[in-house]
């Protein structure tokens, strides 16, 4: 199985090489299976692009699981979320 980490990692570079935003932090992303680190300077702007991202498909997973947060197969609450207890009943 091909690892998606340096496409990730390219894919990253491009972005914050070609649309700088600001000053840069490091942020480093070590393929699993290899165990080759690249370390990106990730801006603000793509940090919270990145937030934003991640925090839409959250989203998305959550209401596929019928909006209660409840892991589909596994029967599993999110671990600090309260008030999905709440709206399961």
């Amino acid at each position: 199985m091909n690892s998606v980490f340096p496409d990730l990692a390219a894919a990253l570079a491009e972005l914050i090489e070609t649309y700088p935003t600001a000053s840069a932090y490091p942020l480093t992303l070590t393929d699993p299976q290899s165990g080759r680190a690249r370390t990106i300077l990730l801006q603000p702007g793509h940090a919270a692009w990145l937030t934003t991202l991640v925090q839409a498909e959250l989203t998305t997973c959550r209401e596929a699981q019928g909006g209660t947060g409840e892991c589909g197969h596994c029967g599993a609450l999110p671990a600090e979320d309260d008030d999905v207890a709440d709206r399961r009943g």
